[in-house]
């Protein structure tokens, strides 16, 4: 065997093998780039659920902050009408009591 052929039979092999090893990694890395493609699609549309979520909850927070300043309204209403009423009963009671005091002193004026 000359040395030529030694050279040729060593080395075409690896060439060879060589050549291979490239087709292969480059069938991977398009296998990876395809699954990334389909991760980065996944992704979006995730990101569009989110966005579609946020602006929901964001309209709702801006309706549980419109119900609880109408709510606030409401009671602030209601405790003014309760005051007034109960000032009016306390008045009422006043005068009550103020005619209950000038018949007790007339009464004690009138046993003496």
């Amino acid at each position: 065997m000359t040395d030529i052929q030694l050279y040729l039979s060593i080395g075409i092999p690896v060439i060879a093998n060589a050549a291979f090893f490239g087709l292969l990694m480059m069938y991977i890395n398009s296998r990876i780039d395809s699954v990334n493609a389909r991760i980065d699609g996944v992704d979006s549309r995730i990101d569009g659920v989110n966005t579609k979520f946020d602006t929901k909850f964001d309209s709702l927070n801006t309706k549980i902050d419109s119900l609880s300043t109408r709510f606030d309204i409401k009671f602030d209403g209601l405790r003014n009408e309760m005051n007034a009423r109960f000032e009016a009963a306390h008045q009422g009671l006043l005068r009550v009591e103020g005619v209950i005091d000038a018949r007790l002193k007339h009464l004690e004026a009138n046993e003496r």
